[in-house]
């Protein structure tokens, strides 16, 4: 009965490669000095090692 059934299981991810950007929304804040500051943000997500 050989052929019949998988001798072994194989699962495929699919994963992307892509540099990934995520803005992050604009933020006050209030350091010990009482200043009001607006702080801006962007993330940077890249694969390194799939």
């Amino acid at each position: 009965m050989s052929g019949l059934g998988a001798p072994f299981l194989q699962q495929m991810v699919r994963v992307d490669l892509r540099t990934m950007v995520m803005d992050v929304p604009t933020q006050d804040v209030i350091p010990r000095d009482n200043v009001s500051v607006k702080v801006n943000a962007v993330i940077y997500f890249r694969v390194i090692d799939p």
